[in-house]
């Protein structure tokens, strides 16, 4: 398919280089985000497990929490 244009090969090298970048950049925040989203996943899990535990240990306390989540 010739269309009539032409672009120089330093123009396309600069073009990969830019895509090239923006990917690793892509990437490093991918990699933030999920890193971040496991921390928050992990610091719910501590803190159900903390819930439970004190509910356990305090029987009387579980009632009282049903009756405020209702």
């Amino acid at each position: 398919m010739n269309t009539g244009l032409y672009v120089e090969q330093s123009q396309i090298r600069d073009e990969m280089q830019r895509l090239a970048a923006g990917l690793v950049e892509e990437e490093r925040k991918r990699g933030s985000a999920e890193q971040r989203r496991q921390d928050v996943e992990n610091e719910v899990d501590e803190l159900a497990t903390s819930l439970f535990e004190q509910v356990s240990l305090h029987p009387g306390l579980s009632r009282d929490v049903v009756r405020v989540r209702c």
